[in-house]
């Protein structure tokens, strides 16, 4: 079996360190992500999506299948 997701998040490592220090940085300032939405887009919800999954998501990796491919990588130690 090949591990695609576990590879993609391996060669993305340094990738994913300068955007967990950009919002780390950004937190300092108190900045939050937020949604906007309703009729003129003029309504804002805060977002409260873990910075694991705003990675997951912007490496277009799913957790679940992440999840998967560990547990087979382990299974075959």
């Amino acid at each position: 079996m090949k591990y695609p997701n576990c590879e993609k998040l391996a060669a993305n490592q340094e990738k994913i360190q300068a955007i967990r220090n950009f919002v780390s940085f950004m937190g300092d300032l108190e900045f939050r992500f937020a949604s906007f939405y309703g009729r003129e887009g003029n309504q804002m919800d805060t977002d409260y999506r873990t910075l694991e999954q705003r990675i997951y998501e912007f490496l277009e990796i799913d957790p679940n299948v992440l999840e998967k491919e560990r547990q087979h990588m382990l299974d075959n130690l």
